[in-house]
């Protein structure tokens, strides 16, 4: 399965360590790691960081840091591999294509978030605004224009798990609407929300429902991450939520009341 390419790697390091030594595995994470900075595929993209997402589960946030900030930037200069990495990461993150690799990935990242730690905090990354339209107009494909912006790495993985929260929120609404009425949801529905896509990879490789990963309920964990650093880290929580987008603000908010998971949604409709 395409989740679980680069299998052979992900062996090797995590059961097969001890045997082939620690040198060797750094080996074998830099030459990954060179390949997903130069990679323009998103297939390729995912399938490498299925890799990173797994070092992150299974090593820690910080082993993951550490381990990249030793690296040297493929393309020289005196920056390490850690920035490049995550931009091209979370660049693709959204033309994944497999849900449960979303959702590997997507928890890892939230791991990097939860660490606060500066090096995944301090690094900015550029991407594309939508300007709104001039006042009293309202907005078409013809006045809609886009601005380039500096955010911070934080502030990017905060938007996409905002993403992923509406993405998954909506889906549920349409499964308790399919419940209730025993419509048939158009294709384009299933489409646009990854819709089931998740049950039909575990059906095609068995191995995913026995990953712990797989029974992981994003419209809990997510409003729970956004509680906990509302709680905990409410500075950083304020200049994080001054840098989203208008869209991804709202969603951050609909998450932070958001109780229940999937089946509080249930209730709602």
């Amino acid at each position: 399965a395409a989740c679980y390419s680069g299998e052979l790697i992900i062996e090797l390091v995590f059961n097969m360590g001890g045997e082939i030594g620690d040198k060797a595995i750094l080996g074998l994470i830099r030459l990954l790691v060179n390949r997903l900075i130069d990679a323009q595929q998103p297939a390729l993209i995912q399938n490498l960081t299925s890799f990173l997402a797994r070092l992150i589960h299974s090593k820690g946030s910080k082993t993951f840091i550490d381990i990249l900030s030793s690296f040297p930037e493929s393309k020289g200069g005196n920056s390490t591999s850690l920035a490049p990495v995550l931009k091209v990461w979370t660049d693709t993150f959204e033309s994944f294509f497999s849900s449960f690799q979303k959702k590997l990935s997507i928890l890892a990242l939230a791991k990097l978030l939860a660490s606060n730690d500066p090096r995944v905090y301090n690094l900015t990354v550029e991407v594309q605004r939508i300007q709104p339209p001039p006042p009293g107009r309202r907005a078409t494909r013809s006045n809609t224009t886009t601005r380039k912006v500096n955010i911070s790495m934080a502030t990017r993985i905060v938007e996409l798990l905002c993403i992923e929260f509406r993405h998954h929120f909506e889906q549920a609404v349409l499964d308790s609407q399919k419940e209730e009425t025993d419509e048939y949801l158009d294709l384009s529905d299933l489409l646009f929300l990854n819709a089931a896509r998740i049950e039909d990879e575990a059906e095609e490789d068995p191995r995913i429902k026995d990953d712990p990963i797989y029974a992981v309920d994003l419209l809990t964990v997510i409003p729970n991450i956004m509680r906990a650093m509302a709680r905990d880290r409410a500075k950083e929580l304020k200049v994080i939520h001054s840098q989203l987008s208008s869209q991804s603000k709202e969603e951050l908010d609909a998450a932070l009341k958001h109780k229940g998971g999937a089946q509080g949604v249930k209730k709602q409709c």
